[in-house]
């Protein structure tokens, strides 16, 4: 039993319990559909918490048609795990029938052993799969309560936006405005829903599970405790008390500890360690979760590993975490086509064309990564979702090509903020000098503030224009991240990467801003532009360095490894520094500096000193000098 074999076993019960979610996700939104309609939001609420026991018998008849589903899958992975079980073992203990080394052992098919641990083991999955329902029903209820109780926030949010209202014409009667906003906060939160989903399980530290990590992980723990009980299950039909740990590299702390040892499954040895000592039986011990050990018979003075299966553990390890990541890229798929379910049943078409680009763009990435690694292959049974059927599918295929078609609009010269996001990256483009973004990705809300954003701090420090290559959304740990490369061709490069997740939420971004200013980490600023600010004094820090040393951004030439070295040392930086806090009468200590600007700036060297001062807003006296020395270097 190795770790792909655990998986592939996995997978039919974990499916099965995707498609539940899938099922009880659509009922929810075909609750929530009718939000766009005339009718007062308190109303509206009123009528939806009422439908909660309507919705939830509802839920209850979907769970029920899926139960026989996933038990038969989840008995189908038994039996097919025990079977193949024996298939591996059986044999070499009939070679150590043949050799006189063990007596003879009732048929397989007549073990008490062998019958008892796969009562157990069904019974105890059983178990957890019925958990898994009831947990999705109650959690199903919950979502939808959250759900509809978000969207009519959301949609007050966003009308009272001025954002939001300077898109609409201003002579729009409150019915419009009302009836906009309730669209919008439809999309958005359906968005929210698709990315969370409905939990399976909630552990002790009060993480949520989603079904198919819970299922997955479940089963395949499950599947691991088959293979060695009915191992040892034969080994006391033999009469066999003794097993080998075998012995691999890399191995977790508890399985170190056990491998390599021969231990007593008995208990009652005085010359071998008792099996109960071993971490056998625990999620991170012997032979469980990802576990790639083996255990074997033992027979003192006779070396029998040879008689029982193996395989090549390097070999193995490497194409299981390809196959995790291949994992991980159908999840993504699946994600995507339930969000183009999901909006395909509320019919908001505008929202489902940018689904299915986003939902085309996930397709090619794994179909790169499939086709670059020749012992993988494309599973399309495993993309599946329920809801999207062919009707579904050839939607959302012409959805995409009109989608593009849409983004190819021109810039409207007369403000920042553009139709879509096409032409929000060709004002990029123009305005700014920026080559590349991936503004597609994101809604036409966020790249307008971005571009607004942007070329407020362009303004401020005209060295950037031109300067930065490539704005970005990313899934990254920071809100931002300003960076410079060396290229093959002894060019530099520079990146904008900002957080995709908290993109499109002003209020999350202006919140952990103001909880970082009240632990004095980071100085006060100013939502987005605050986080660019900093960013951008960075990359205009990078700017003077390649002026300093002569250096062509595009082409080369000049001092290049002086103004790398100046780049990673912060050169310029150090130097505006020393001159203003000279100029504030003000020691270099990191204390002292704590007090003045922030931590951040005072612990994690001259760069972050800089751009913490560069950003703050309303500047301290320490940083007002930082400013006022910064702008006279940019002006060199």
């Amino acid at each position: 039993m190795n770790l792909i074999e655990n998986q592939r076993a996995a997978d039919l019960p974990a499916g099965a319990f995707q498609d539940l979610e899938e099922r009880l996700m659509a009922n929810i939104i075909r609750h929530c559909k009718d939000y766009d309609q005339p009718i007062a939001t308190d109303q509206w609420l009123m009528k939806k918490l009422a439908e909660i026991g309507k919705l939830n018998q509802e839920n209850i008849k979907i769970i029920a048609q899926s139960t026989g589903v996933s038990q038969t899958a989840m008995e189908r992975m038994l039996n097919d795990m025990a079977e193949k079980v024996i298939k591996e073992v059986e044999p070499g203990m009939r070679q150590l029938v043949r050799q006189g080394l063990v007596g003879d052992a009732v048929p397989i098919s007549q073990s008490k052993n062998v019958k008892q641990v796969l009562t157990t083991l069904r019974g105890q999955a059983k178990n957890t799969l019925n958990l898994c329902n009831t947990t999705m029903l109650y959690k199903a209820r919950d979502a939808f309560k959250g759900l509809v109780n978000n969207m009519a926030s959301t949609a007050q949010e966003i009308a009272e936006k001025q954002s939001f209202l300077d898109i609409l014409n201003e002579h729009a009667t409150m019915a419009v405005i009302g009836a906009e906003s309730r669209q919008q906060a439809l999309t958005k939160c359906i968005r929210e829903f698709n990315e969370k989903g409905i939990p399976a399980f909630i552990d002790r530290a009060g993480r949520e599970w989603t079904p198919e990590a819970y299922v997955n992980m479940n089963m395949r723990s499950t599947s691991n405790t088959m293979a060695a009980e009915i191992q040892m299950a034969r080994a006391d039909d033999y009469g066999i008390d003794l097993v080998e740990v075998d012995s691999h590299s890399g191995a977790r702390p508890k399985c170190a500890r056990d491998q390599g040892k021969i231990f007593d499954r008995s208990n009652q040895s005085k010359k071998y360690p008792h099996w109960k000592t071993s971490s056998y039986g625990e999620p991170d011990g012997l032979l469980g979760i990802n576990c790639g050990h083996h255990i074997f018979p033992y027979i003192e003075g006779v070396s029998i590993r040879r008689h029982f299966p193996t395989e090549d553990l390097d070999a193995n390890d490497k194409e299981y975490k390809e196959v995790q990541v291949q994992r991980s890229l159908e999840r993504a798929v699946r994600k995507q086509k339930r969000e183009c379910m999901l909006f395909d049943q509320i019919g908001d078409q505008e929202a489902f064309q940018q689904a299915s680009y986003k939902l085309k763009a996930k397709e090619r990435q794994l179909k790169s990564y499939v086709d670059g690694n020749d012992k993988l292959h494309r599973r399309r049974d495993r993309e599946q979702v329920v809801g999207f059927d062919k009707r579904v599918s050839a939607k959302s295929r012409s959805s995409e090509r009109e989608y593009i078609a849409k983004q190819t609009g021109k810039v409207d010269e007369s403000a920042i903020r553009q139709r879509n996001q096409a032409a929000a990256e060709n004002w990029a483009i123009k305005h700014l000098g920026i080559k590349k973004t991936n503004y597609a990705t994101q809604s036409i809300e966020v790249v307008n503030n971005t571009n607004k954003a942007l070329k407020k701090v362009f303004k401020e420090m005209p060295i950037l224009k031109g300067f930065v290559d490539e704005v970005s959304f990313e899934e990254i740990d920071a809100v931002a991240i300003a960076s410079v490369r060396l290229t093959k061709y002894g060019t530099v490069s520079t990146k904008l990467s900002l957080s995709s997740l908290l993109a499109d939420d002003d209020q999350a971004i202006q919140q952990m801003i103001d909880q970082n200013v009240n632990a004095g980490l980071w100085t006060r600023k100013s939502g987005l532009y605050g986080i660019i600010k900093h960013e951008g004094t960075h990359l205009a820090e990078y700017s003077m360095a390649l002026k300093r040393y002569g250096v062509n951004k595009e082409l080369g030439g000049g001092d290049l490894p002086g103004a790398i070295t100046a780049i990673k040392s912060h050169e310029i930086a150090e130097e505006i520094k020393q001159k203003a806090l000279s100029a504030c009468n003000l020691p270099d200590d990191n204390d002292i500096i704590k007090v003045n600007l922030c931590e951040y700036g005072a612990f994690e060297g001259p760069g972050e000193f800089l751009a913490e001062a560069c950003s703050e807003s309303p500047p301290r006296k320490l940083a007002k000098e930082v400013q006022k020395l910064f702008e006279k270097e940019m002006g060199k």
